[in-house]
């Protein structure tokens, strides 16, 4: 069963695998639209969104790699950037380093990243460690039947392991719904 909304879900769980083209092509949707502009500006930007919206923030906010080299196969590269700098502090050859600049922190209710995830990548791979200080909160309500608790928990701990600064906040007796209420 397809789920589309930010991207196609194949399933809901962590151990099913992630859409990384359809990821690739909603973050540069957002970069395009949303994202670029701000960091044009150096406007201060948190990220943050509800169950797979939450999934597709944390997309956002701990992915500098370049569109161009975020690939279906889900891994990344850094390549030199021998352009020349303008009078802004952006780096002109990387939009996904300049929207990484102006993020400042992320907020996720009952979200989680498949055990698969990019992210993962990313920071596992010591040759292209992103540098990421940026704070990353995630709630989750105890009695959420679509979203288990333990997803997110496993999220949260997996990307403390990497490094992040994360904070998973367990709301007792609240479901998804009255999260966003």
């Amino acid at each position: 069963m397809k789920m589309s909304v930010w991207h196609d879900r194949t399933g809901l769980g962590p151990k099913f695998p992630e859409d990384t083209e359809g990821i690739r092509n909603s973050l540069r949707s957002l970069d395009k639209n949303i994202l670029n502009p701000l960091a044009t500006k150096e406007l201060p930007v948190v990220v943050g969104g509800f169950s797979q919206g939450g999934h597709m923030a944390m997309h956002v906010a701990l992915n500098d790699c370049s569109n161009s080299n975020y690939n279906s196969t889900g891994s990344c590269s850094k390549k030199d950037n021998n352009s020349s700098t303008s009078s802004s502090k952006l780096e002109s050859g990387n939009p996904r380093k300049n929207i990484q600049s102006c993020i400042k922190g992320c907020f996720v209710m009952s979200s989680y990243l498949h055990d698969d995830s990019n992210i993962y990548k990313i920071f596992s791979n010591e040759n292209i460690l992103p540098e990421v200080k940026l704070p990353l909160l995630m709630t989750h309500g105890t009695r959420d039947r679509m979203i288990s608790s333990k997803w997110g928990e496993k999220t949260a701990k997996k990307l403390k392991d990497v490094g992040l600064d994360v904070r998973f906040k367990l709301i007792d007796g609240i479901t998804s719904i009255q999260l966003v209420e």
